[in-house]
């Protein structure tokens, strides 16, 4: 968590994309990384860009079931 604090406090590209179109909000979905996801989208990462598969993290979230009950009450444009 330091580690990611610290690259975006120094300017890192939060909603930048890899060759597969993921943003940083794509990975931390899709490996499950609550805590990430928190510290992103409150650095204000987009929620709304789509990857080259054209989905988004948020339908990543929904393929997985995943259990977004803390990031619903505190950043419900995820949602």
């Amino acid at each position: 968590m330091v580690a990611a604090k610290l690259l975006i406090s120094h300017g890192a590209n939060i909603n930048g994309k890899d060759i597969n179109g993921k943003t940083p909000l794509h990975r931390a979905v899709i490996y499950e990384r609550n805590w990430i996801i928190a510290l992103l989208l409150s650095n204000g990462a987009n929620i709304n860009e789509k990857d080259n598969d054209g989905k988004t993290a948020l339908q990543y979230a929904e393929e997985r079931k995943m259990d977004l009950a803390m990031i619903k009450i505190h950043y419900p444009s995820f949602m």
